[in-house]
């Protein structure tokens, strides 16, 4: 499991739990700083993740989804 530091959203390719301060590819409509996410494997699978990330200014929740190592975009619930 990663407990790590993103720089880059995209990066992230394994399951843990995840901070980013003003990370590249951060859900485009967050306006705080800081986002959290835990990334969750299907079926076991790190090419195929699912990322529930939430910051603590807003209270907004966003979920993105890799599919075969790629990243879709950021949706916001």
């Amino acid at each position: 499991m990663v407990d790590g530091n993103v720089l880059d959203w995209n990066s992230v390719n394994a399951p843990g739990i995840y901070s980013g301060l003003n990370a590249k590819n951060a859900p485009a409509d967050s306006n705080a700083g800081w986002i959290n996410a835990i990334a969750i494997p299907t079926n076991g699978q790190s090419t195929f993740l699912d990322v529930i990330a939430f910051d603590g200014g807003s209270n907004r929740l966003w979920l993105r989804h890799m599919n075969n190592g790629t990243w879709f975009t950021w949706a916001s619930h």
